[in-house]
């Protein structure tokens, strides 16, 4: 049995607010009929209804008395128990609306950054690859807690040339860091 909680207090088990339901678009329905107005006699949501809405983050999050919860992380607590410390729900095909509990998988965060798509600030159109001011283009990666980097710089290579060699050096160590079982996944750096 899982429990929500507010500021250290006690709220609610999660299995007594939501059941999972693949006929609902958010994949979770209320179990309860949720009551407003003085003397509670305005159904504001009712039993059965689907749980959930789209938050400014992109994902579909569920909300009770102050309390939001992301509703990817409610159904994986449904069917399996509280997340363990440090670890996050990735949602495999990198739909992040697609809650159904098939799609959801438990990773380190760094597992699920191999899943992930190209961030939408990045500059260079490449993961891993930036322009330094100081007239280099960098490929990084990490391999465990160790940050590998190549550096090319624009003015023995040219700027275009520089940016290409660094973008193949990135793409060189992701496949070193798969060879060695880091499964960064097809989707890594993409813009789909």
């Amino acid at each position: 049995m899982y429990n929500l909680q507010q500021k250290g207090a006690l709220m609610y088990n999660i299995e007594d607010l939501f059941y999972y339901d693949e006929t609902s678009k958010t994949f979770l329905r209320w179990s309860i009929e949720i009551r407003a107005g003085k003397n509670l006699n305005v159904v504001k949501v009712p039993m059965n209804s689907e749980a959930g809405s789209i938050s400014s983050s992109g994902y579909y999050q569920v909300s009770r008395k102050g309390m939001s919860r992301k509703v990817h992380r409610v159904i994986w607590e449904l069917f399996n128990g509280p997340i363990p410390k440090g670890l996050v729900i990735d949602h495999i095909d990198g739909n992040s609306l697609n809650n159904n509990i098939r799609n959801l998988a438990l990773k380190t965060t760094a597992q699920n950054t191999r899943n992930s798509r190209m961030n939408r600030r990045n500059k260079s159109g490449a993961v891993g690859v930036s322009y330094l001011c100081t007239g280099y283009w960098r490929a990084q990666w990490h391999l465990g807690d160790k940050i590998e980097s190549r550096y090319f710089s624009v003015k023995t290579h040219g700027d275009d040339r520089a940016k290409e060699l660094a973008i193949i050096a990135r793409n060189e160590g992701i496949c070193k860091l798969n060879g060695l079982g880091y499964n960064y996944t097809e989707r890594h750096g993409t813009n789909d």
